[in-house]
């Protein structure tokens, strides 16, 4: 006997209070607990940490060290007067992420949203050595796995959950200065299709976001001392060649996007990667 009509189509899932509010009530994420790895970085870290506290979440900032991790918490608690805290831990490391989420869900309760958001590694591929391999995969895509590993059994026991995986324009597009990185990106954006497919109706919702050419303030340092940056600088000049709106892009830009999509806006978007390249192509 087949199922009711009712549960085929998931009425009692269905957000029908959204249709009496504004999105910008439905992005009001006040109370609501998001912990951001790579958090203190210089382009998208801080620039997530800040739209997430700024619509009132409580955040944790994770990164590889105590002393920037907590400036930006601190930083973030102060301007838009919420609460946040630094945790220090390498992602790359299985056992750690298994830590830092436990002293995370310790210190704040459970998770509501957890952004992956760690990568890195341009040259080329045919100069790499084993040791240059080795970094740029377990930055660029252990450390997703590693985190959604540590963090998934407490949202599957609870039956809710935001995981949203940073992955790049660079996952779609060639860029052959960042072939390893692009590659590694590619397989996020892959675990992100099957995650959600394995999750979803377990009340846990997966989702990408595909950055461009952002130019925040590592990248603009590239652009300053350049004998030191070539690799960087030589990626960052492919990719602007691809973008039809004609100009790079705030990390600002991008972190509305992971806002949104970890909001109730954006409930219904989930299994993809979305796009905010600036209309990038190959």
């Amino acid at each position: 006997m087949s199922e009711p009509l009712e549960q085929t189509f998931g009425f009692d899932r269905l957000p029908v209070g959204q249709k009496d509010q504004r999105v910008s009530d439905l992005m009001d994420l006040t109370g609501v607990r998001v912990a951001v790895t790579g958090g203190a970085g210089p382009n998208l870290g801080q620039a997530v940490v800040h739209r997430f506290a700024g619509l009132g979440a409580q955040v944790a900032v994770i990164d590889r060290e105590q002393g920037p991790a907590d400036a930006v918490a601190h930083d973030a608690a102060q301007r838009w007067n919420t609460r946040a805290a630094g945790f220090v831990a390498d992602l790359t490391d299985a056992a750690e992420c298994a830590r830092v989420v436990a002293e995370i869900r310790e210190a704040f309760g459970d998770i509501d949203v957890w952004v992956n958001n760690i990568g890195g590694g341009a040259g080329s591929f045919a100069t790499m050595t084993a040791a240059d391999i080795d970094r740029v995969v377990g930055t660029t895509l252990m450390t997703t796995l590693y985190a959604t590993s540590a963090i998934l059994p407490s949202m599957l026991a609870r039956g809710k959950g935001v995981i949203i995986n940073v992955s790049s324009e660079g996952s779609i597009v060639v860029n052959p200065t960042i072939t390893l990185y692009s590659s590694c990106k590619s397989a996020v954006d892959g675990f992100t299709r099957n995650l959600a497919e394995e999750v979803g109706r377990r009340g846990v919702r997966v989702v990408g976001v595909r950055p461009g050419m952002m130019l925040g303030d590592g990248l603009l340092g590239f652009i300053k001392d350049p004998e030191n940056h070539r690799d960087g600088l030589a990626a960052m000049s492919h990719s602007m060649q691809r973008v039809s709106i004609g100009r790079a892009c705030l990390p600002e830009e991008v972190a509305n996007m992971i806002v949104f999509l970890a909001s109730p806006a954006g409930a219904y978007v989930h299994g993809t990667s979305v796009s905010v390249g600036g209309g990038m192509s190959s």
